[in-house]
């Protein structure tokens, strides 16, 4: 009930507090300093009413959920920041394997090496079928 008693003193006090300058500082003074001529009769009937309408469980339970929200967001963020550095080690990976004999993706490896054999076959064609006595290079 303190709480909600302070809620309503600070909702009394609204005006007063947004005309301050936006300073810790300041605000801090304004709100431990509490006047003596406040109407604490209708801050208890005021403070009994936030009870009733935002009842302690309710705000528990809100305030749960908004911290787990916030951790899902937090996981989710490093995990995008984290997933394109895992992409990055795939595909350095994946060419690497291809030079080594490790019995995976055995497919992507036979193509490669075929194609690299066919398109050194081609060149080795091209050059001898060309001025390759003379010197090509030339």
């Amino acid at each position: 009930m303190p709480i909600y008693l302070a809620a309503a003193i600070v909702l009394y006090r609204q005006k007063e507090i947004l005309e301050i300058e936006c300073d810790m500082c300041i605000l801090h003074g304004l709100l431990s300093k509490i006047p003596d001529d406040l109407p604490y009769e209708q801050l208890i009937v005021r403070a009994g009413e936030l009870y009733q309408k935002y009842s302690p469980d309710e705000l528990a339970h809100e305030a749960i959920l908004n911290f787990k929200r916030s951790q899902e967001l937090a996981k989710a963020r490093i995990q995008n920041r984290q997933r394109p550095v895992q992409k990055k080690v795939v595909k350095r990976k994946r060419w690497i394997s291809l030079f080594y004999l490790d019995g995976s993706s055995i497919y992507l490896k036979l193509t490669f090496w075929t194609l690299t054999a066919v398109f050194s076959a081609a060149l080795i064609a091209y050059f001898k079928s060309s001025n390759w006595e003379k010197g090509w290079w030339t």
